[in-house]
């Protein structure tokens, strides 16, 4: 049995919250400091949006450099090794997988100018140049001890 966050829209107001619970949890470890959560809102319902830590793994079993991995608490993604593909954010059933990007422009003194995408264009689609991409998704904060959202 899989253990994994869920959230109630019957609750949920959708202040993001937990979104910036998770970014500064990780960031303080020196990991990304994306949020692991997306938060999905309409006009009658907002909720968060975690990874299933699913049995079956689409994610595990597409990524090509096996950067992702089944630990004892959940599966969780290597950014050292991962090569930015984004072939596991397609494959997952619930949309819990998400690009995040670090631009490298200014590094050293050098300018790129980094270009920017039209604002309907999906994370899954966008690249630009100068920007190293890393796929994040709920850890279950596997790394930091407890689960710091809920």
């Amino acid at each position: 049995m899989n253990r994994f966050v869920v959230s109630d829209p019957a609750r949920c107001i959708g202040c993001g919250a937990c979104r910036v619970t998770c970014s500064e949890a990780h960031r303080k470890r020196a990991l990304r400091p994306a949020s692991r959560i997306s938060l999905v809102k309409t006009r009658e319902v907002s909720a968060a949006v975690t990874c299933h830590q699913c049995e079956g793994a689409p994610c595990l079993a597409v990524c090509p450099v096996d950067a992702i991995k089944r630990t004892e608490e959940a599966i969780v993604v290597n950014e050292q090794t991962c090569i930015g593909c984004k072939l596991c954010a397609v494959v997952c059933p619930f949309g819990a997988i998400h690009p995040s990007g670090t631009s490298t422009a200014g590094v050293a003194g050098i300018s790129y100018p980094t270009p920017t995408q039209p604002r309907g264009t999906s994370p899954l689609l966008a690249w630009s140049i100068g920007v190293y991409t890393c796929a994040v998704k709920c850890d279950l904060c596997s790394t930091l001890g407890s689960v710091r959202c809920v």
